[in-house]
């Protein structure tokens, strides 16, 4: 029971922590207390009645105080540009000496299923052994993961850690908002038969506070998703419907790496759409504010009206995004995840399958005017 607990969570203003915030006021009766570190962020939590500490988890001092007399810690936070990769390791040290000098209970950390990346055919579990790759985002999720598993072996430091899959779901920056953003403006080469393994964000806020309260799941990874596997066509699909939109272009593997070579890296393209896919509206927001671009926006504006937002014609067909290296290999894997472990351990098991959580995910983009 998580009733009358205090509780830290960090990375409380972003997607899975937000709702873990949600979940544990409105149907734990926790006592959530917050590390911000930009308080502009914080408007979806601040609704409720949770104690706000402003800091960097790099900071010894706030991260002490901000641990000091909780029960349990949830370390949702991670900054996701790859430059502040050894801030996000060096933040994870700090907060586990913080956590052992206060002798807490129980320290949930969210990891990913991308510490496996690249995924190779066939079922993943947690005894699949994490691949060499160089790209950022897996080798430091799997650096801080071991990082805390090795301060439970050597310092006992109470750390269940929790790999959720294709996280979506309101207020879901990358495999919602963002694909959002990106299918109004694009089409995908995709992969044809690649698998995809989606869980609802509600699913996996469920497993976080499993894992904070079930005895024998310290020192365990948990891979966590929805109940089966379906392709990507079948999850893109899903948002196709959603927004009355083509988005897939289904191809071949080595047609789209053909593509990729023979038109992308030779106009430059590939980096500025790796910059529109990670924050297409940050794009957007930047070219605005460029003066000639500017001008030509405002004259627009104020000519056009209320139809200014509107597509001028939908037959011109939309360009073709071709995913970069890493995106095009989870694309094409033939992965399928298993969470016997957590439904062993854990005692989780999905409440929502894809339609049923889509069903909510269209009520948010809707609302949110995406």
């Amino acid at each position: 029971m998580m009733t009358g607990k205090k509780v830290l969570i960090t990375g409380a203003t972003g997607f899975i922590g937000g709702r873990l915030a949600e979940k544990l006021i409105l149907y734990h009766g926790a006592n959530v207390r917050v590390l911000v570190r930009n308080f502009a962020r914080a408007s979806r939590i601040a609704r409720f009645n949770v104690e706000m500490l402003g800091g960097s988890i790099t900071d010894a001092d706030i991260v002490d105080e901000a641990v000091a007399g909780c029960d349990t810690v949830f370390h949702c936070a991670h900054d996701f540009m790859g430059k502040n990769a050894q801030q996000n390791l060096d933040g994870a040290r700090t907060l586990a000496d913080a956590c052992l000098r206060h002798g807490i209970r129980r320290f949930v950390h969210v990891s990913t299923i991308s510490v496996y990346e690249p995924l190779s055919d066939g079922d993943v579990d947690e005894s699949t052994p994490p691949k060499s790759t160089s790209w950022t985002y897996p080798v430091n999720k799997l650096a801080i993961e071991n990082l805390f598993l090795q301060y439970w072996e050597k310092y006992g430091l109470p750390v269940a850690v929790i790999q959720p899959t294709i996280v979506y779901g309101p207020f879901g920056g990358y495999w919602t908002n963002n694909q959002v953003t990106m299918m109004r403006a694009f089409r995908l080469a995709l992969p044809i038969g690649g698998l995809c393994n989606p869980v609802y964000v509600d699913d996996v806020v469920d497993s976080l506070i499993l894992a904070a309260q079930r005895e024998g799941v310290v020192g365990e990874r948990f891979l966590i998703s929805g109940a089966e596997s379906i392709t990507w066509r079948e999850f893109f699909g899903a948002y196709e419907r959603m927004l009355g939109i083509e988005f897939v272009a289904p191809m071949k593997t080595e047609e789209i790496k053909q593509i990729e070579n023979t038109t992308m890296r030779n106009n430059g393209l590939t980096s500025n759409l790796k910059l529109l896919r990670r924050d297409p509206r940050r794009v957007a927001h930047r070219l605005k504010r460029w003066k000639p671009v500017n001008k030509l926006y405002k004259l627009a504006q104020s000519s056009m009206g209320k139809n200014f937002a509107r597509p001028v014609s939908k037959a011109l067909p939309a360009p073709l995004y071709v995913p970069e290296e890493q995106l095009l290999a989870l694309y094409g894997a033939r992965a399928s995840v298993k969470i016997d472990k957590a439904r062993r351990l854990l005692g989780y098991e999905p409440a929502f399958d894809l339609d049923r959580g889509m069903s909510l995910t269209a009520q948010y983009v809707k609302w949110a005017n995406l």
